[in-house]
């Protein structure tokens, strides 16, 4: 009998040191199953979505301005008289929209301006598209820049092109004071050598008006058309470019095949696409700007042997 009982004994005895080890294993296995549910969570952002402010389908946010900066300064390039040499530079007129404002237009014209040919006045309106170039200029949508460089002009790499003009912001003030909004008196007065028209973005169409005032006012100048990005409906937008450009007889330069897709909102490009969107353009216009820069070198040439003769 106690030969029995002591094996009961040592029975329970093994059971509950297998129930604890048992149960100590089990709590270690949880706590190591939390802290690594721990360490998971804290990695991991979440937002919830009441915690998201909602916008009402007739809520228009666009009228908050990001920025009130404004810069005005005076140009360079009409100070000068056409008895100076300098005056013989070939020039350049740049048009746009809201892309040319931004770091396209500013890569892109610091690509020209490297050739140290030319001397180049750009006016981009945000919301832009031909016809708004037809009536008097104002930046009655979300800004506008005028940029000028001239071409022996030293510009750091990391500063930024000089402004005559620039707001951020909708504000209604007419752009390009001095020739009180009116695209007719700049051409006038700058007398370009090249234009280059980069709109399409924007359907507010009046391509063969804005070719019209070019024309009237620069006869002897080449027009350059960049075409838009892709977007609902290019194959309209290019179609009315392309009409234009085989009545007047210009240059039509294509970026549709250059980088992504560009939208209908305020999305646009920056840092390497509108880098690699502004040099592949730069690239497909470098035979005229050659050809042009390559004509006024020897017209001033030939200016200054006869000169020199006298």
């Amino acid at each position: 009998m106690n030969i029995i009982q002591n094996l009961a004994k040592q029975i329970l005895i093994f059971t509950s040191i297998i129930l604890l080890f048992s149960c100590q294993n089990q709590e270690n296995t949880t706590n190591q199953t939390e802290d690594s549910m721990e360490d998971i969570a804290s990695n991991i952002s979440i937002t919830e979505e009441d915690s998201i402010p909602k916008m009402e389908s007739n809520e228009n946010l666009d009228y908050i301005p990001t920025s009130n900066i404004t810069y005005t300064s005076i140009s360079r390039i009409e100070k000068h008289s056409e008895n100076d040499s300098i005056s013989k530079v070939p020039r350049i007129l740049m048009l746009g929209d809201s892309h040319l404002m931004g770091p396209f237009g500013e890569h892109l014209q610091r690509a020209i301006h490297n050739t140290e040919k030319f001397d180049i006045l750009s006016i981009s309106i945000g919301g832009a598209g031909s016809k708004t170039y037809t009536y008097k200029m104002t930046n009655n949508c979300c800004g506008y820049a005028i940029r000028e460089s001239l071409h022996d002009e030293v510009i750091p790499p990391k500063k930024s092109l000089r402004y005559l003009e620039y707001n951020s912001v909708r504000n209604e003030d007419v752009v390009s004071k001095k020739h009180n909004g009116k695209l007719s008196k700049v051409i006038s007065d700058l007398q370009p050598d090249i234009v280059l028209i980069a709109l399409g973005s924007n359907v507010i169409n009046d391509h063969q008006g804005l070719i019209n005032i070019i024309r009237d006012n620069s006869q002897n100048c080449e027009i350059v058309w960049i075409g838009p990005m892709r977007r609902s409906g290019l194959t309209h937008r290019i179609k009315a470019i392309q009409n234009t450009v085989d009545k007047n007889n210009i240059f039509f330069v294509r970026s549709d095949d250059v980088v992504g897709h560009d939208t209908i909102t305020t999305t646009h490009f920056y840092g390497k696409e509108s880098r690699l969107w502004a040099n592949t353009i730069f690239d497909r216009i470098k035979p005229l700007l050659d050809r042009i820069g390559d004509d006024k070198d020897q017209k001033l040439t030939t200016i200054e042997d006869n000169l020199s003769q006298e």
